[in-house]
């Protein structure tokens, strides 16, 4: 009768270790594994399973024997010394798996409380976060208040900002130069520096990789042009002085002076007027000294009315 019930709890208790094996195995492996060792062994099946396995591997008649006799055997595993050690075996190592397991879990339920149930201290520390100035800086917060443990994880786990520097390339070499600024998904984008491989220069704004907007660009031995641009043509207003000492400031369409400007001479003398494809087209005022010519242009040329 006792050895019934004894197998009826093996079995019980067997059962619940494999389940729990389970509910274990994604938090911690290694115990979950232990459980489930110490629960196949509390199993009364593979118990006898494990006995007879032994009895034939190591059993000192070369003939084989037969169910009876293993059966025998089994029954009366306190008269076998091999049997014996696997006995003495087989309890310390449920006794060990099981304290393993009940630390385990003992371990979980203080970690459970310590998130889920705010004490004394917690919640005066709460209190006084709340009473603690929006400009206070976090280093203060530090110093003076305990950090929740999510706030510490993250503390710890600063971004290096050199690596990231080093990931990040400041200046784009081209097949026509270099290019140094702003981007926005790898796109020229914002303010930036291009340098071409012959000298010339601009600093400016930059849209969807092409020059764009207000900027400067400089171009050794003809001139400098400040000024608006479209897709990487002057196009707006903007001023542009050449090397040789002549200033045109008005309209440009299309990389030319088109439209109302003023174009001045190195030696002073001036053009007010209207512009066509970097011509004196159409009305505007030729200044030379003290005389003034006024009427239509066609093509630099002055039409007397």
């Amino acid at each position: 009768m006792w050895k019934t019930i004894k197998k009826i709890i093996s079995l019980v208790v067997g059962i619940f270790f494999i389940l729990s094996f389970f509910a274990f195995y994604s938090s911690n492996r290694f115990v979950s594994i232990c459980i489930l060792i110490s629960g196949i062994l509390l199993l009364p099946q593979a118990n006898e399973y494990i006995k007879k396995t032994i009895i034939k591997k190591y059993s000192k008649s070369n003939e084989e024997l037969s169910n009876e006799e293993i059966d025998e055997k089994v029954l009366n595993s306190n008269d076998n010394s091999i049997l014996k050690k696997y006995n003495t075996a087989r309890k310390i190592c449920i006794v060990i798996f099981t304290i393993i397991f009940f630390l385990n879990i003992s371990e979980t339920d203080n970690t459970q409380n310590t998130r889920n149930t705010p004490n004394k201290s917690n919640s005066q520390s709460t209190s006084n976060v709340s009473k603690i100035d929006s400009n206070t800086s976090t280093q203060e917060i530090n110093q003076n208040q305990p950090l929740p443990v999510d706030a510490r994880e993250i503390e710890q786990n600063i971004i290096d900002q050199e690596l990231i520097d080093e990931s990040v390339e400041k200046t784009i070499t081209e097949k026509n130069g270099t290019y140094t600024g702003q981007r926005i998904n790898g796109k020229k984008q914002g303010n930036g520096k291009y340098v071409w491989n012959n000298g010339a220069i601009y600093e400016g704004e930059f849209s969807d990789n092409n020059i764009n907007g207000k900027g400067k660009l400089t171009i050794p031995d003809k001139g400098t042009y400040e000024g608006n641009f479209i897709n990487g043509k002057k196009d707006g207003q903007g001023t542009i002085t050449f090397s040789n000492g002549d200033i045109y400031t008005g309209e440009w369409k299309e990389d030319k002076m088109s439209g109302q400007g003023q174009y001045t001479f190195a030696n002073g003398d001036t053009y007010e007027g209207s512009f066509l494809e970097n011509k004196f087209n159409g009305q505007g005022t030729y200044t030379k000294g003290e005389n003034k010519y006024t009427g239509t242009w066609e093509n630099n040329q002055y039409k007397n009315n």
